[in-house]
């Protein structure tokens, strides 16, 4: 677990530039694997998002709105093909929006 927390660096830097998010497989190319993974959500330095998809807790961001827009960043790192749509767009531009469900990002895939 030691030499997980030397290469946290490395994964708060990649996770900086992509909203707080990242990929396992992306962990796993800096030096942290899935048990380490699963012991940092333990520890509550990581939150596990979605299968695959992870933040790190100290980035996420509180806004409703802002976490939506985080949602929408990792559901673009899991599938690069798709396009926000909808709410998600519109937050996106960072437009205010009320009496809407931001608990999930839409997205449009071309399958």
């Amino acid at each position: 677990m030691l030499g997980v927390m030397q290469d946290l660096g490395a994964l708060t830097a990649l996770a900086a530039s992509q909203s707080g998010m990242f990929l396992t497989r992306q962990a796993t190319k800096v030096g942290v694997g899935a048990p380490d993974l699963t012991a940092l959500v333990k520890l509550r330095r990581l939150r596990r998002v979605a299968r695959g998809l992870y933040v790190v807790e100290s980035m996420v961001d509180d806004d409703q709105s802002g976490w939506h827009r985080q949602l929408s960043a990792g559901a673009c790192l899991l599938y690069p093909d798709a396009v926000l749509t909808s709410t998600s767009a519109v937050i996106a531009h960072e437009v205010d929006v009320w009496g809407v469900n931001l608990g999930r990002p839409e997205v449009l895939r071309p399958i």
